[in-house]
């Protein structure tokens, strides 16, 4: 398995936050005109803040990563 930095972890998260908020949008539309189950909607929207905090949690290891290293190294 190749190494993935955390830098491009980050940036792949955003953009799937992004089509992700897209997608919430659409399937709002398609719920109003009847043309997708609402259940899509909601599965959609119950993941999105889930990705959101593994953003989060991302952002915080890498600016804490000098400091967790040299813990690890202790």
């Amino acid at each position: 398995m190749t190494k993935i930095g955390i830098n491009e972890q980050i940036a792949t998260l955003e953009t799937v936050i992004a089509n992700s908020r897209g997608t919430i949008d659409n399937l709002k539309i398609a719920v109003r005109k009847k043309q997708r189950d609402k259940v899509w909607l909601d599965i959609a929207q119950d993941r999105h803040p889930k990705l959101e905090a593994v953003l989060k949690t991302l952002k915080w290891l890498k600016a804490n990563e000098a400091q967790i290293k040299a813990a690890l190294l202790k």
